[in-house]
C-alpha cells in the first residue's frame, strides 16, 4: 500500500507513539525501508506511552525518551516533522521548548539523531482545541 502511495506521489506519512503503542512507527518504518528519503515524515509526542510518571507529557525528558523511541521503531535517524500531540498544562512552555535557549517559542521540531539534538522552528500542537 505503501509503494502504490509513493507511486501515486503521496509522499506524506504522519505518525505518533501512541498510535496502538508503537506498532503504528514500527509498521511505518518497515513499510519506508528504503524510500526514506522520498518521504516526509512525521510524528507525535504527549501522550502516555507507558507506567513510569515520565512517560507521558510534555517534560525535555519525555520528549527526549520518546523521540529516541520513536527513530527506532521507524528506523531512522531523523524525523522532518515532531509535533506535540497535545497541550500539557502541567510542564511549563519553557521547559518544552528548551530553558537552554537552545529552542524558540513557537516550533515545528526536527529532529536528527547525529546531532543529538533537538532543534525547534515553531512550536504548535496538532490538536490546537484539544
Amino acid at each position: 500500500m505503501v509503494n502504490r502511495a509513493l507511486d501515486a506521489g503521496i509522499n506524506f506519512f504522519d505518525t505518533a507513539d501512541i498510535y496502538t503503542e508503537g506498532r503504528s512507527e514500527t509498521i511505518t518504518g518497515q513499510a519506508l525501508k528504503g524510500r526514506r528519503d522520498d518521504v516526509i515524515l512525521a510524528s507525535k509526542v504527549r501522550g502516555r506511552v507507558g507506567e513510569r510518571p515520565n512517560d507521558e507529557g510534555l517534560s525535555r525528558r519525555h520528549i527526549h525518551e520518546a523521540v529516541e523511541n520513536s527513530l527506532r521503531r521507524l528506523q531512522t535517524d531523523y524525523l522532518d516533522i515532531y509535533y506535540l500531540h497535545q497541550p500539557d498544562y502541567v510542564t511549563p512552555l519553557e521547559e518544552t521548548a528548551g530553558a537552554d535557549g537552545r529552542y524558540h517559542s513557537r516550533c515545528r521540531m526536527q529532529v536528527n539523531r547525529g546531532a543529538r539534538e533537538i532543534r525547534i522552528q515553531s512550536i504548535t500542537h496538532s490538536n490546537p482545541g484539544a
